[in-house]
């Protein structure tokens, strides 16, 4: 078991922008500061370290056993490594786009075939564009592809 430090660190630094944006942007939305017996704020360094704490382990999981599963990302690999990170993106570039294509039409397909209810309660909790691209994008990624997704087909 060989942690791989420097892409640990890279992972964590990319999710810190997402859990800061979760933590400040999106919690005041969605909670009611008279309704909870702490202070926003406190409940925010809370949510803070508690992200920061499962994107250090999901990029830890992730480090450690990525390899062993097969599992890799070449242009963090060739940042890390100082090889050609553009040719090490271009043949991931179509089928990521492929796949947010698809995505994007599942995602709007379920907004016109929700329930009016539904669709009036996703317009209530709308997150900030910050909080969708940075978190969504990025942090989910990691906390779900580097940890969960490697630690699940490890253990298989």
């Amino acid at each position: 078991m060989k942690i791989d430090y420097k892409l640990t660190l890279l992972l964590f630094c990319l999710c810190v922008p997402g859990v800061i944006a979760s933590s400040f942007l999106m919690l005041s939305l969605v909670v009611d500061p008279t309704a909870i017996p702490v202070s926003l704020q406190t409940l925010q360094i809370a949510n803070l370290i508690q992200g920061a704490l499962f994107v250090l382990l999901a990029a830890t999981l992730g480090s450690i056993l990525s390899k062993r599963v097969g599992l890799c990302s070449p242009t963090l690999s060739a940042l890390l490594n100082h090889g050609r990170v553009i040719h090490a993106f271009y043949p991931q570039l179509i089928s990521g786009l492929v796949g947010g294509l698809i995505g994007v039409a599942i995602i709007i397909g379920f907004h016109f075939l929700s329930s009016p209810p539904l669709a009036n309660t996703q317009a209530l909790l709308l997150p900030p564009i910050a909080v969708r691209i940075i978190y969504g994008g990025i942090t989910e990624e990691i906390l779900i592809r580097w940890g969960i997704m490697t630690l699940i087909v490890r253990a298989s």
